[in-house]
């Protein structure tokens, strides 16, 4: 038997206590679609500036010690003194702002779902956070917080600079839309389904950089993440339209066809339908449309892309649900058992890639 790696062990090691923080924090930060900032859910630590200027005020009170010189140990104790303001205003800077989540627009898996959040200052007008004692505010307003995904590659944090924030009891009462503020975050969709938010990240080093001051929210955000559009080589006997049977489509073929436009291409249609000689003309790709094809819903079933990865035949079925919703030709979604009812517009849209993005946790239907 091998003995253990050093690096192995260490890095088990620090799994473990990354795990043993993950649940403590989990404990005491629970998921909340509203977050309140205060005293149970702020943390506050010194930065490294912050730890030079305590080891300058240490050596200050040593040098007036040895010296015995009132004026040094007055400068030390009037250092101390500010950075003990410091941490107060820091954490009233924080003290009173509400975090909300509002919305979470659905995308595709490599986009950036938009999540927009709400914040708002909860603190009573006038009246110190800190205090509760009715006492004038040292600052009615949040200024230089920033809020972000820590482990995002693309726009680490949002810069917010919450001038504007009036201080408000009721915040959600109707009539108080202006004392909202509206912040929108991208975050990547990495996988198809539901993909959970980490925890956001809200952090100030206001108002001098000697402390940081952060609070971790998980807002219980989740967000659908659809299928990306891939598309796949399919026939056209596989879109059946709604009550063909095989002999109706096959007497369709034999009837004659008229010529009637042309329009932009698509990705995921035929190749046969290309005009070609327009490319040669004018490089760009155009579908041609025939009179003869009339407006009947067709089914895109899953079947036709039997064989293959089940997401690569999500991918392949949203490209076809992209094509035939921009072409303004109705269509069914078939998965398995589970039928969506031939139909066009945004919400009908919408219902077929949610069910691309949940397959295969649909109940069937059919």
């Amino acid at each position: 038997m091998q003995p253990t790696a050093p690096a192995e062990l260490e890095s088990r090691r620090s799994g473990y206590f990354a795990n043993l923080i993950q649940r403590w924090v989990t404990r005491r930060l629970p998921p909340q679609s509203r977050i309140r900032l205060g005293h149970k859910n702020v943390f506050i630590l010194p930065t490294r500036w912050g730890l030079m200027f305590l080891m300058t005020v240490v050596l200050v009170l040593i040098a007036g010690i040895n010296y015995q010189n009132s004026m040094i140990l007055a400068t030390s104790f009037l250092f101390f003194a500010v950075f003990v303001v410091h941490i107060h205003m820091s954490f009233n800077n924080f003290a009173g702002l509400t975090v909300a989540f509002h919305d979470a627009e659905p995308a595709h898996v490599g986009e950036e779902a938009l999540i927009t959040l709400t914040v708002c200052s909860t603190r009573a007008a006038g009246t110190d956070s800190g205090s509760g004692r009715g006492e004038p505010a040292t600052g009615d307003r949040h200024v230089a917080i920033q809020l972000g995904w820590p482990q995002s590659t693309a726009s680490i944090r949002h810069q917010l600079i919450h001038t504007g924030l009036p201080p408000t009891d009721h915040p959600s009462e109707p009539g108080s839309e202006s004392e909202l503020q509206s912040v929108t975050l991208p975050l990547q969709c990495l996988k198809r389904g539901i993909q959970r938010a980490p925890r956001l990240l809200a952090t100030s080093v206001y108002p001098l950089g000697l402390v940081r001051v952060w609070s971790w929210l998980d807002l219980d955000i989740d967000v659908l993440v659809y299928p990306r559009p891939i598309a796949g080589e399919v026939n056209a006997a596989d879109a059946v339209s709604e009550g063909d049977s095989q002999p109706d489509r096959k007497l369709r073929q034999q009837q004659p066809v008229d010529f009637d436009g042309l329009r932009n291409y698509e990705l995921g249609e035929s190749r046969s339908r290309i005009a070609w000689k327009k490319y040669a003309q004018q490089g760009v790709l155009y579908t041609k449309l025939f009179s003869s094809e009339s407006a009947d819903p067709v089914w895109i079933d899953q079947a036709a892309y039997a064989g293959r990865d089940i997401e690569l035949q999500m991918s392949n079925l949203c490209a076809e649900v992209l094509v035939r919703d921009k072409g303004q030709q109705p269509y069914g979604l078939k998965l398995g058992k589970w039928r969506l009812a031939p139909g066009l517009g945004p919400q009908h849209k919408r219902d077929a890639l949610e069910a691309l993005a949940r397959y295969p946790e649909l109940t069937p239907n059919a």
